[in-house]
This record gives structure tokens, C-alpha cells and sequence, in this order.
């Protein structure tokens, strides 16, 4: 959706840019701009698709934004990191497990040999 409603591009406008305050230009100019808006509780859309969501709360302009053409969102989390870390965690676990089994063995023989003294 564009500032003054629906955006349509046509096959004769070319190759299409997108300016970072969301203006969109073709091949003849100016295509249209983009609404860029903000909502008081993002909690509260709702996801209709893999890019789409619908609210009944009221939009407000955005404030602060830029578009960046030709960039895609990426994940936070850098996963060559987080496996590396949940092998140490693992490691780590399996190290605390075979030291609570040799306790629990030592108890085990001492109450064993106790036993059998007279």
C-alpha cells in the first residue's frame, strides 16, 4: 500500500527502485511511496501469511524509518557460535553425570565393605 492507496507497477516501468523514505521510481519517475506505519501494540497483529498481517488497531505514521532495497532481514544469532556453545553445554552436563555415578559408586562400596565388616 502506497500514501494514496494501492501501488501498481507495470510491465513498461522497468527496473524498479526503492528510495529509503519509501519512494518507489521506475523507468518514467515516480511510481509511488510507500506507508510506512506503526502500531501502539505490535503484539497485536495478527499473521495471515508468511508476509502478511491484519490488526484493528489504527496506524500511525512511522517515525525514524528507512527502506533499504536489496537487503534481507538476518537472524540475531550466529549458529557456528550457539553449536559450539551447546557442545560445551553438553560436554558439560556429561562431565557433571559421570561425577554424580562416581559418588553414587563410592557410597555404593562403602556401604558394601561396611557391611561386611564384623
Amino acid at each position: 500500500m502506497g500514501d494514496g492507496g494501492a501501488i501498481t507497477i507495470a510491465p513498461d516501468d522497468g527496473d524498479i527502485s526503492f528510495g529509503k523514505d519509501g519512494t518507489i521510481s521506475g523507468k518514467q519517475g515516480q511510481i509511488g511511496k510507500l506507508k510506512l506505519v506503526d502500531f501502539a501494540n505490535p503484539r497485536g497483529l495478527k499473521k495471515e501469511g508468511e508476509s502478511l498481517y491484519s490488526t484493528t488497531q489504527t496506524a500511525n505514521a512511522a517515525l525514524n524509518t528507512t527502506v533499504s532495497q536489496g537487503t534481507l532481514e538476518s537472524s540475531n544469532v550466529e549458529p557456528v557460535v550457539e553449536i559450539s556453545r551447546m557442545i560445551e553445554v553438553m560436554r558439560a552436563y556429561e562431565a557433571t553425570s559421570n561425577l554424580e555415578k562416581s559418588a553414587s559408586d563410592l557410597k555404593r562400596q562403602a556401604v558394601q565393605k561396611l557391611g561386611t565388616v564384623q
